[in-house]
């Protein structure tokens, strides 16, 4: 396989797709909201809440046994098993020596709270007012045992936790949310200072490093080696004291950690204000209300842009905030200080409003009221979401609010839950099938605790199930089954990383670093991808099983300014450079000889409003415009042509005007369904959805009508033409067939089978055998595979074809089998390190070459000893081909501002061409012959042509060409696709298949054509099957023709 860009890598995730980020200070009793639980197993001497979690503990005064343990916390976040190597961390804390405690290891997955040093105290829990499970309460509000608050300093006002504190306001994120609701003031957890010290950076601790204030002693399986000091990246140095400490003795900190508070400040404030990669936006803060708020941020390139916030000063809501241009969002809150109307674009004709309802008791939305649409929750009394449902409105830019009228039917999702708040059923928006979806969990009292709580198997609204039957002891998968049997297995490093995935008998690994990166990707047939990364864990280099490197050079901030690929043997292949600014934005491209190939320029937003690039002896520009909301409204091309565009209150396109001024307009409901199209060019089509979105009809300009039906799962399975055509699709047939387009069938108006295709499968879902009956007659395809790619396959005329592959899994090698004949097609094929083809020996001994320069651009192939050359202009277009044993044979060609072909000199005539500004041809010259083209003055469509071989057009109401004026006269189905040419009273007629490629032509003579799964011609028959043609393929290029 050819070098990939990047590797993939696992990252901790929360189920809202937030990464996660360990500190020590972080509460535990909030650990397990973060992720879905288990039912909770029953602890002694514990009185959990109705909902499995914990939520305060309070101490009582009988004494009573000195340690108090939190339920069992989810398989994410428990402590590594104990058989890993013992980390001198274990046997000291940031350079202090602690006496053996009591061993933890009988049960290495508990947590423990650190015991109370001056008293026993037994903690016994408070149940808590019934609070939604969904709700986000800042760590700050929840009520903490006493040894884990923080102790006051001085008199004052509560303050967070250590390691929390107020994040500036951001711009509203609409990606987690269909409202523009932001939490403009919210608690996150600071990280630890950087201090600079030349450490290499080492793995993440495990988490009870983190997390605790007096960390218990755990027993390793052997005897710890000598302590070690630890990278500083990763931890916050202040250590945590008990009270006991605090009143007896001030902590130092160890001689080779001791750094002044005076050097603490500048640090940060290096940091903060001189980052990798020179200036950034400097914040300006205010004292509000005791906390510090962001009031400026101005922008370091573009001097005098600056965005601005303003607060309430009675609450410090956010109340607005003004972009790098000048655009101003308002924000509205309710008396509990939720956001409840926000206004973006105010006073400019682009605002657009969406208004919020809330939950009276929780903070959960009721009602969203947005441009074209409105959202309504329904939740049970455990705050769990009930019901979805959307419904469209006539409001264009949201500002009728909750009394815009409603549109149309709603659509509208439904959940269920058991009683600890897991979903069971997930019914989706259709009335007209059973669309639903069910889980099933096992029990929390299972024997095999790994179960305990799990997913146990989902089964889709047609019955089928897919079985989750393995989980370890940390809750992660190991064993998954699909619904047509094929089992997947997992298993895990001792850090919870996925090291291999087993698919049937397809074997796929992974291999990290010590700090948890992807350093080696190893697929079923052997060939691997190796990823080498940079001290700061910046990937750098990627090497594949033949050698090949992609190497990447990268600035202090981490962009990529150099790319390189070399071969083997450790040349240069290609090389691509690229600048960035002091924001990381793309500011210049340039080739391998440093030569310009695109200049990139921003508004003080960061919208790219200017792309300039070579042109000839010097460059040509293009430009670009975006409304209040930052979307793209004008482009001003390098000829001056203006293309406009125009968007609904959804930031949907609604109307397009090309440089002719012919403007095509898209009708969208809001949920978000295509109703309509306005064409100059197609005419006016409309077209109608289910409850799921759906086409269900679509009319076209001419009126024809096209029915359209679906399954449960949303899969085409009918469709009916105006011509009373049928087309039906059947899934889910045979073996290895669930999930899986299984039968396709044609039929005329009265019924007839005109063609159709069986497909069998593998149990990976990979496609072994296609049967097409076209007249009656089967046609009959076969592929072959091994560890998950193509190795063969067998034409409809019997002759085998076989594969070689190198060790990176690239075809070497091409034999053709023919009645028991092995013949090699293509042998010895290499390839660029960039995936290209390079070299190969073709059947008859002679060897073709193509060569790249060093920007990747084919520069030269040679055949036959015959060496034919590639030269490109400044804007990497073709200037020239020439043949370097004779120099008469060179054609050279030349292009307009807009990459238009404007001339191409032949060696026999030359070639000149015209155009306007949409792009239309309007001339053409051969020679001293002169064409010119006549379009309509309403559309994009050609009504004549004068000159040579003049002609005058016609178009039917679809813009399809009906007739030439030279004799020809062309045909289409119902469907808008050419089935049919009369020349001079001749016909020739098409079949196409459901599909769409054309599959017989009848005319002079009758042929059918064959098609492989990639959609590439491989055969031509006769009717009755015998062959005429066979066409192979090496990946995507035509290898040969075999008659």
């Amino acid at each position: 396989m050819p070098l990939q860009p990047d590797p993939p890598r696992p990252r901790l995730q929360d189920p809202a797709g937030n990464r996660l980020h360990l500190r020590r200070r972080l509460a535990l009793i909030d650990l397990p909201a973060l992720l879905p639980q288990p039912e909770p197993l029953p602890q002694p001497k514990q009185r959990p809440t109705q909902h499995g979690q914990l939520l305060a503990a309070q101490p009582r005064r009988p004494p009573q046994p000195r340690r108090w343990r939190q339920p069992r916390p989810p398989a994410a976040w428990r402590r590594p098993d104990p058989a890993l190597p013992p980390p001198a961390r274990e046997r000291h804390r940031l350079g202090q020596r602690r006496r053996h405690r009591r061993s933890a290891a009988k049960d290495p997955h508990r947590l423990e709270l650190p015991r109370q040093r001056r008293r026993r105290r037994n903690l016994r829990c408070r149940r808590p007012a019934p609070q939604p499970r969904r709700t986000r309460r800042p760590l700050a509000h929840l009520p903490l045992p006493a040894w884990q608050r923080p102790a006051r300093r001085h008199p004052g006002p509560l303050r967070p936790p250590p390691q929390l504190h107020l994040q500036r306001p951001e711009p509203p994120d609409r990606s987690h949310h269909p409202r523009c609701r932001e939490d403009h003031l919210h608690l996150r957890r600071r990280p630890p200072r950087q201090r600079h010290l030349s450490r290499q950076p080492q793995p993440p601790l495990p988490l009870h490093q983190h997390h605790r204030r007096r960390p218990r002693r755990t027993r390793p399986a052997q005897r710890p080696h000598r302590r070690k000091r630890h990278s500083l990246r990763h931890l916050d140095l202040r250590p945590q004291r008990t009270r006991r400490e605090q009143r007896t003795r001030r902590w130092r900190r160890p001689p080779h950690l001791r750094l002044s508070e005076r050097r603490h400040r500048q640090d940060d404030r290096q940091h903060r204000h001189q980052p990798p990669g020179g200036r950034h936006p400097v914040p300006v803060r205010e004292n509000l209300l005791g906390a510090s708020r962001v009031s400026t941020i101005s922008q370091p390139l573009v001097p005098g842009f600056t965005r601005r916030f303003t607060y309430d000063p009675s609450n410090g809501n956010l109340l607005s905030q003004t972009d790098f241009n000048g655009h101003l969002t308002l924000y509205t809150y309710d008396s509990r200080h939720l956001e409840t109307q926000c206004i973006e674009a105010a006073g400019t004709p682009d605002a657009r409003t969406t208004r919020t309802e809330w939950h009276p008791a929780w903070r959960l939305p009721l009602r969203i009221a947005e441009p074209l649409k409105r959202t309504t929750f329904t939740y049970d009394p455990a705050g769990n979401l009930l019901t979805r449902s959307e419904q469209a409105t006539p409001d264009v830019n949201g500002s009728q609010g909750f009394a815009a009228p409603l549109v149309g039917s709603p659509r509208t999702w439904t959940w269920t839950y058991h009683g600890v708040g897991q979903v069971l059923t997930a019914d989706g928006p259709r009335t007209d099938v059973a669309d639903l979806t069910t889980y099933t969990y096992y029990d929390a009292a299972d024997p095999d605790p790994g179960k305990r709580g799990q997913l146990a198997s989902v089964t889709n609204a047609l019955g089928q199930r897919s079985d989750l039957t393995a989980y370890d002891l940390n809750g992660r998968p190991l064993t998954l089954i699909d619904p047509n049997g094929l089992v997947t297995t997992f298993t895990y490093d001792a850090r919870g990383r996925l090291t291999s995935q087993t698919v049937g008998d397809e074997h796929t690994a992974y291999t990290y670093d010590p700090a948890g990166q992807l350093t080696r990707l190893t697929p079923p047939d052997g060939s691997f991808l190796a990823y080498t990364y940079d001290p700061a864990h910046r990937l750098t280099q990627i090497t594949d099983a033949l050698g090949n490197t992609l190497t990447y050079t990268l600035d202090a901030a981490g962009n990529r300014v150099k790319e390189e690929w070399r071969d083997p043997a450790h040349v240069l292949s290609q090389t691509r450079q690229r600048v960035h600014d002091a924001l990381s934005r793309l500011t210049r491209q340039l080739g391998a000889l440093d030569q310009l190939q695109a200049d990139y320029a921003y508004d003080p937003q960061g919208n790219l409003t200017t792309l300039t690039t070579p042109h000839g002896a010097g460059t040509r520009s293009s430009t670009q415009a975006f409304d209040a909301l930052n979307r793209l409204i004008r482009v001003t091309d390098p000829s001056g042509g203006l293309t406009q565009y125009a968007y609904d209150g959804q930031h949907r396109l609604s109307r397009v005007t090309d440089p002719r001024n012919l403007a095509t307009r898209y009708t969208v409901d809001g949920l978000g369904n295509a109703t309509g199209l306005d064409s100059p060019d197609s005419g006016v089509s409309s077209r109608t959805f289910d409850a799921a979105g759906n086409e269900l009809t679509h009319t076209d300009a001419q009126g024809q009508t096209t029915f359209r039906q679906y399954d449960a799962l949303n899969r085409l399975t009918h469709s009916t033409y105006a011509d009373h055509r049928r087309d039906l699709f059947l899934w889910d047939q045979g073996a290895n067939g669930q999930g899986r387009l299984t039968h396709i069938e044609q039929r005329d108006a009265a019924d007839a089978l005109l063609t159709a295709i069986d497909r069998q499968y593998d149990p990976h879902g990979r496609l072994t055998q296609e049967t097409r009956q076209i007249a009656g007659v089967p046609f009959t395809t076969h592929y072959r595979y091994t560890h998950g790619r193509l190795t063969g396959l067998t034409t409809l005329g019997g002759q085998q074809i076989d594969y070689s592959l190198n060790p990176q899994g690239q075809i070497r090698e091409v034999r053709l089998t023919t009645s028991g004949q092995v013949k090699t097609l293509a042998s010895a094929i290499t390839y660029h390190p960039s995936g290209a083809l390079q070299q190969l020996t073709n059947g008859s001994g002679q060897r073709l070459t193509w060569g790249q320069d060093a920007d990747g651009r084919p520069a030269s192939y040679i055949l036959a000893n015959e060496t034919w050359q590639i030269a490109y202009d400044s804007a990497s277009r073709l200037a020239s081909q020439s043949k370097l044993s004779d120099p008469t044979q060179t054609a050279s060609y030349g292009y307009d501002p807009l990459d238009r072909l404007t001339q191409a000199v032949l060696p026999s005539v030359t070639h000149g061409y015209g155009y306007d500004a949409t792009g239309n041809r309007l001339s053409q010259t051969s020679g001293a012959a002169t064409r010119r083209y006549t379009l309509s003055p309403t559309s994009n469509r050609l009504s004549a042509i004068a000159g040579s071989q003049a002609k005058a057009y016609t178009t039917d109401a679809n813009g399809s060409l009906a007739a030439d004026g030279a004799g020809q006269t062309f045909t289409y189905d119902a469907r808008g696709r050419l089935t049919g040419v009369t020349v001079a009273g001749v016909a020739t007629t098409y079949r196409l298949d459901p599909l769409g490629p054309r599959i017989r032509k009848t005319g002079s003579d009758d042929t059918l054509y064959h098609y492989d799964q990639a959609g590439r011609l491989i055969s031509e028959t006769a009717p009755d099957g015998s062959p005429r043609k066979d066409y192979v393929w090496l990946g995507d290029q035509p290898l040969a023709i075999l008659q």
